[in-house]
């Protein structure tokens, strides 16, 4: 995997797109070539203000997948499908897109490729699973 842009805006400066991977396939290779993170570092859980706009600009692009890292996950739970995550769910109904949340704790457990793959998985199955 390789950094290809960081804090990269729009042609019309209407957006940023915090960082953008290009996935070689070798480890992530269920995941598609390009990979595109917003991260928030916010002292709480981010909003569905927050994953709205970030939702919108991933299937602007067309991903199949993005990743949001929230140092204190989005609002609401698994079993309290809040705006947030049903913001998550729909952006998978309407436009195949799977938008996978991972917070610092997620992060800060692991300790191999195989765990961040296992999470990364688990994340996908749950927007399918639980609408989230």
């Amino acid at each position: 995997m390789r950094l290809i842009r960081r804090n990269a805006l729009t042609d019309d400066a209407s957006a940023e797109i915090d960082l953008i991977f290009w996935n070689d396939r070798t480890v992530l290779d269920f995941l598609p070539n390009i990979l595109m993170f917003e991260c928030k570092n916010w002292s709480a859980p981010v909003d569905s203000a927050a994953v709205t706009h970030f939702a919108t600009k991933a299937t602007n692009r067309k991903l199949s997948h993005a990743f949001l890292i929230a140092a204190n996950g989005v609002t609401g739970n698994l079993s309290q499908v809040t705006a947030a995550r049903a913001h998550q769910h729909s952006t998978l109904l309407l436009h195949d897109c799977k938008l996978v949340v991972l917070d610092r704790a997620d992060l800060c457990s692991l300790s191999s490729t195989e765990q961040l793959i296992a999470l990364i998985q688990e994340r996908i199955s749950e927007i399918y699973l639980f609408g989230a």
